[in-house]
């Protein structure tokens, strides 16, 4: 933060996922935020304010960022060539009102042949197939950013599936494909358990673990809620 910039009079000091930071961390920082040098901006990313010590938020200015609605989300995915309304759904389902989220999804499809290949495996463990769980895993250990929006886009589509079987008379929100193949063989009680699993999943995988077993770990627990329904 002292060194001098290579051009231009300002710098920008982005700072993602605040809410990982330690206490220690956050103190560690206070010291700039409260003698910063000249032309430095600081801008720290945050899904929890409450993560943020006090100290640190008294000294930033908040700016809430909300989801957009799913028509926001549509027009944006038409004004990038995508049409079809079956394509929008599922893209606006997977976005969760996240703009870039759902741009990114329309920029990379080898994303979405992994997604479904994870709504392919989950299928077969509502089945109470054990197989592809191992293997799934062993592709979802080689990067734990994919492994965390994977996780993301299974628990998308059960919350949609839980709001289905909420209020079964209104339209489906989640992916046609969760409401032919998911739907009929969950539960509330089982869709909310296999749900925590997985938030609990992308917990563990922004902390240094081994994605590899954190996956392995959930899908078989996922296979145990399964397997002990009547």
């Amino acid at each position: 933060m002292s060194t001098k910039t290579f051009s231009g009079n300002a710098r920008i000091c982005l700072i993602t996922q605040g809410e990982t930071m330690t206490p220690e961390a956050q103190n560690a920082l206070l010291k700039s935020l409260e003698e910063p040098e000249p032309g430095n901006v600081f801008l720290i990313t945050t899904e929890n304010t409450e993560k943020i010590l006090p100290t640190i938020r008294s000294r930033c200015q908040v700016l809430p960022l909300e989801p957009l609605n799913d028509g926001e989300i549509r027009t944006l995915l038409a004004s990038r060539g995508c049409t079809d309304p079956g394509d929008q759904r599922a893209l606006v389902a997977q976005a969760a009102g996240l703009p870039g989220r759902a741009a990114e999804l329309l920029a990379n499809p080898e994303d979405e042949t992994l997604k479904k290949e994870a709504f392919s495996v989950f299928c077969a463990i509502l089945r109470k197939e054990s197989f592809p769980i191992f293997s799934f895993a062993d592709a979802m250990g080689k990067s734990k950013e994919r492994g965390v929006e994977t996780a993301e886009y299974l628990i998308t589509g059960l919350t949609g599936v839980m709001r289905a079987l909420a209020d079964p008379s209104a339209e489906p929100e989640c992916d046609p494909a969760w409401t032919r193949q998911v739907l009929p063989q969950v539960d509330p009680v089982r869709a909310a358990a296999m749900a925590d699993c997985l938030f609990e999943l992308t917990r563990r995988l922004l902390t240094n673990v081994n994605p590899r077993i954190q996956w392995e770990a959930c899908l078989l627990k996922i296979l145990e809620i399964q397997e002990n329904s009547l």
